[in-house]
């Protein structure tokens, strides 16, 4: 029974995963996708027409990062560990 405890953990982790995954994948077409497209909008603020394209890249890169950041900070599942 213990091992089956085990291979459900395992299996709620791994859906937790999959999910933070899918979320961070979308930030990362969506965030730089409406900067990119919003700049028709915004026109005005910068005469320079690539800052909208350079804010789309930072916008992924700090994407990124946050996944990152927030990969270091999960806690590691015990109920994994080799006995």
């Amino acid at each position: 029974r213990a091992e089956t405890a085990v291979l459900c953990c395992a299996m709620v982790e791994q859906g937790e995963v999959v999910r933070k995954l899918v979320v961070y994948s979308a930030l990362m077409w969506l965030i730089p996708a409406v900067l990119y497209y919003s700049s028709a909008h915004f026109q005005h603020i910068s005469d320079n027409p690539q800052l909208f394209g350079y804010l789309s890249v930072l916008a992924v890169n700090l994407v990124v990062v946050a996944y990152i950041v927030q990969a270091f900070r999960e806690k590691p599942n015990n109920a994994l560990k080799a006995d």
